[in-house]
C-alpha cells in the first residue's frame, strides 16, 4: 500500500493511475509523489515522481506512461546521479508522436555543476543543446517539443572554458543541430 499524491488521467471508462510507485520512488512509510507534467492528443502522458533515500526525498524523475504503465525517461546514472545517490530529472515537454523532453542535472560528488537537455524518442535518450556556434551550454532550460521533435529553451551562454559570457541564449534543437535562435544582431547583443 501507498498513499501521497497519485497521478492520474480518465480513459473514458474511468481513472487510470499514471507514474512511479515502486523502489525508489515509494519511501518506506508508502509515501509517494507523482506529478503529471502534459498530456497529448493520444492519452500519452508524461510527469514526474519523487525519488526517496531512508524516507526522505532525494530528487525526481521523469516518466512517460504509454497506456501499458510508466516507463523511466531521462538522461540517468553516472553524471546523472550524485555520489549520495540524489538526482533532478525533469520532464518538460511531450509531443503528440510520444517524444518526451527534459533535463537532467550533472554533478561532482554531490555538487551540481550542469543541467544537460535530453530528448526521448521511445527508443532512446539523445542530449541536446550542448551549445551553438562558439558558445557552450551546460544549464540548460528547455521550453518545449514540437511534433517534428525540434525542442527549444535557453541557457547562460559560457565560453568553451566554461566561463560565464553574462549573456542568455534561446536555442532551438532541430534533431540533429543546436542554433542560437532570437534577437541576436549586434544592436542586441556583443556577439
Amino acid at each position: 500500500d501507498y498513499f501521497g499524491t497519485i497521478a492520474w488521467r480518465d480513459d473514458g471508462s474511468g481513472p487510470v493511475q499514471l507514474g512511479l510507485y515502486d523502489g525508489g520512488n515509494r519511501a518506506d512509510t508508502g509515501l509517494v509523489s507523482n506529478e503529471p507534467v502534459a498530456i497529448n492528443t493520444h492519452g500519452l502522458a508524461v510527469g514526474e515522481a519523487a525519488r526517496y533515500q531512508n524516507g526522505v526525498v532525494s530528487g525526481t524523475d521523469a516518466w512517460i506512461d504509454n497506456g501499458s504503465g510508466p516507463i523511466r525517461v531521462g538522461l540517468r546514472g553516472g553524471d546523472y546521479e550524485s555520489s549520495s545517490g540524489q538526482a533532478s530529472i525533469r520532464v518538460g515537454a511531450l509531443n503528440n508522436a510520444g517524444w518526451s523532453a527534459g533535463t537532467s542535472n550533472t554533478y561532482d560528488g554531490d555538487s551540481v555543476v550542469g543541467r544537460h537537455g535530453w530528448i526521448d524518442n521511445g527508443n532512446g535518450t539523445t542530449r541536446i543543446a550542448q551549445g551553438a556556434g562558439p558558445y557552450r551550454y551546460d544549464f540548460v532550460s528547455v521550453f518545449g517539443l514540437d511534433d517534428q521533435g525540434q525542442a527549444y529553451g535557453s541557457a547562460p551562454r559560457l565560453n568553451q572554458a566554461g566561463e560565464s559570457l553574462n549573456r542568455n541564449d534561446a536555442w532551438l534543437y532541430d534533431g540533429t543541430d543546436t542554433h542560437r535562435i532570437g534577437l541576436t544582431g549586434p544592436e542586441f547583443t556583443d556577439a
